[in-house]
C-alpha cells in the first residue's frame, strides 16, 4: 500500500519503522529537515521537507495517489487541514491525530462533514487500556475482544501456585483454568505458543483469554480473594491524566492527583471538579507519604520524564500499593522495566500504531482475498505476537472442514469463536461458518486474512 505519514515525531517515526515492516510504501512529510534526515536514513522511506498544510507539499507527496493519508504532527488544527486536504485531493483514507478533548467530542461531526475518517487520539487509547487494567489488579496488560466479552490478560505465575509445574492438560483436567485458555507464555525471554503436555513454572509470564466470568474465577484461583481498585494517586497532570481521571470519576473511584506547576494543578482541578488535588512535587518520597499513599489501590505515574515515572513506581511499591503503572515512551526502557517488577507501563504511541495497523491491514485485506475482514489487532509481548479478531467471509479455506482436520501453521491458535451471539471455546469436530468471528492467537506476521493461518 502507498501510504503517507506527515509528522515523523515518537508517533510518526514509530508508525514509519512498523508500516516499512510489512512491506508498505512511506512517504513521510514533515518540516523538521535533521528530524526527517534521522527517519530516512534509519528506514525504508522517501521523505519530503515542507508544511503538509500547504497544497504544493502533498501535491509533491502525489497524496492523491495515496491509500492512507496519516497525519500526526504536535498540532491538531494542521492534521486536520492536511487531512481535509488530502482527502479532496483523493487520499482514499485519512487518520488525524488530535488532543484536544474538544476535537474527540465532535468526532462524528468532522468525519462525516469534513471528509476526514478517523480522528485519533493518543492519550484517550492509552486511558482505556489503562482502565481495562484496572478490572484486573493482578494483570500485567488487559486487552478486550467481541465487545467486551471475551479478554485476554497477561500475569506472572506465582511461586508456588496451583499453576506452577502443571501441564496444560492437566490444568484442564483439574478445572483451575476455569474454562479459559493459556495462549502464550514467556519464559527467560523465549516466546511459546503451548500446547497440551506443556508445563507450566513459576515466572512464566502468560497470556489467558476467557470470558470475564472464568477469567476472574481463574484469578481467584491464582491470586486468592481481591477487592476491586477503587482509589488511584495519580503523579503527573498530563493529557493521559485529564482522559483517565474523568474515565475514574464516572466509576465513583477516588482520585487524588499530585501537580509540582501551580497554574497545571489549579487548571486541572477547575477541569476535573471531584478529583483531589495536590500542588507539590510527586517526586519526592515525602510528598507520598504525607499525602498517604499506602490508602490508595492503584499508583500511575504520568511525569514528562520516563526515568522519573519508572523510580517511582517502584517507590509505590513500598508504599504496599497493589497496582503500579508508568508512562514510558523509550522503547529500550519499556524492555528494561520487565526485570523491575512494574505492574504496567503505557506508551501512547503504540496505542495508536496498533489502531493504525489494524486499519492498514483491513484495507490490505478488502484489497486481497475478501477471505475475511479484521475487526481489532493486538500487538503483544513486545509485538512478537499478535492476537486478531477476524470475521471469517464465504469465501475462506477454512469453511466445510473441522478444526482437526485444518493444516494451521506453527504458532498459530484458534481461541474462541462468536456465533449468533454466542462465546464457544473451540474444540477438534467444530466446523466454522460465515460469519463467525475468531479470535487467532499467531506469532506468524502480517496475517492480512483468516486464511493465512493455514499452510500452503
Amino acid at each position: 500500500m502507498n501510504i503517507v505519514i506527515v509528522g515523523v515525531g515518537k508517533v510518526g517515526h514509530y508508525l514509519t519503522q512498523q508500516l516499512t515492516k510489512e512491506g508498505h510504501h512511506v512517504i513521510a512529510i514533515d518540516y523538521n529537515e535533521k528530524v526527517l534526515e534521522a527517519v530516512i536514513t534509519n528506514e525504508a522511506v522517501n521523505g519530503i521537507v515542507g508544511d503538509a498544510t500547504d497544497y504544493d507539499t502533498l501535491m509533491n507527496a502525489n497524496v492523491g495517489q495515496c491509500d492512507l493519508f496519516i497525519a500526526v504532527t504536535y498540532e491538531d488544527d494542521a492534521n486536520i487541514v492536511a487531512s481535509i486536504i488530502a482527502k479532496n485531493l483523493g487520499a482514499k483514507y485519512t487518520i488525524a491525530r488530535v488532543r484536544k478533548p474538544n476535537y474527540l467530542v465532535q468526532r462524528e461531526f468532522m468525519q462525516s462533514n469534513m471528509g476526514i475518517d478517523l480522528l485519533i487520539n493518543p492519550e484517550f487509547e492509552t486511558s482505556r487500556a489503562v482502565m481495562r487494567t484496572l478490572d484486573y489488579p493482578d494483570a500485567l496488560s488487559v486487552e478486550m475482544f467481541f465487545h467486551g466479552r471475551v479478554a485476554m490478560v497477561q500475569v506472572l505465575v506465582p511461586k508456588h501456585s496451583v499453576l506452577d509445574g502443571q501441564s496444560l492438560q492437566a490444568l484442564n483436567q483439574s478445572g483451575i483454568l476455569q474454562g479459559a485458555l493459556i495462549t502464550i507464555v514467556e519464559r527467560n525471554g523465549e516466546l511459546m505458543v503451548p500446547h497440551g503436555g506443556f508445563v507450566i513454572k513459576s515466572g512464566d509470564a502468560i497470556h489467558v483469554v476467557g470470558t470475564k466470568e472464568d477469567l476472574r474465577q481463574f484469578m481467584h484461583q491464582l491470586f486468592g480473594v481481591k477487592h476491586d481498585i477503587q482509589s488511584t494517586l495519580i503523579v503527573g497532570a498530563d493529557r493521559i491524566s485529564y482522559s483517565l481521571t474523568r474515565m475514574m470519576l464516572k466509576r465513583g473511584m477516588r482520585v487524588k492527583l499530585i501537580e509540582k506547576n501551580y497554574d497545571k494543578a489549579r487548571q486541572f482541578l477547575m477541569l476535573n471538579p471531584g478529583t483531589e488535588v495536590v500542588h507539590g512535587d510527586g517526586t519526592a518520597p515525602s510528598i507520598l507519604e504525607e499525602e498517604h499513599a499506602e490508602e490508595f489501590d492503584a499508583f500511575i505515574a504520568l511525569t514528562n520524564i520516563d526515568e522519573e515515572n519508572i523510580v517511582l513506581s517502584l517507590v509505590a511499591d513500598k508504599f504496599g500499593i497493589k497496582k503500579r503503572l508508568a508512562k514510558v515512551n523509550r522503547m529500550e526502557l519499556v524492555r528494561m522495566t520487565k526485570v523491575l517488577n512494574l505492574d504496567m507501563t503505557m506508551t501512547p504511541k503504540r496505542s495508536v500504531a496498533n489502531v493504525i495497523l489494524r486499519i492498514v491491514r483491513s484495507m490490505a485485506n478488502l484489497r486481497e482475498a475478501h477471505a475475511s475482514s479484521i475487526n481489532h489487532i493486538y500487538r503483544l509481548a513486545d509485538n512478537q505476537v499478535e492476537a486478531i479478531d477476524f470475521t471469517v467471509a464465504k469465501h475462506s479455506r477454512l469453511l466445510g472442514q473441522s478444526l482437526s482436520q485444518l493444516a494451521l501453521k506453527n504458532g498459530v491458535l484458534i481461541a474462541y469463536i462468536l456465533r449468533d451471539d454466542q462465546v464457544r471455546v473451540p474444540h477438534g469436530d467444530d466446523q466454522l461458518q460465515e460469519g463467525d468471528r475468531l479470535i487467532i492467537i499467531t506469532a506468524q506476521e502480517r496475517m492480512i486474512t483468516v486464511d493465512d493461518i493455514l499452510e500452503g
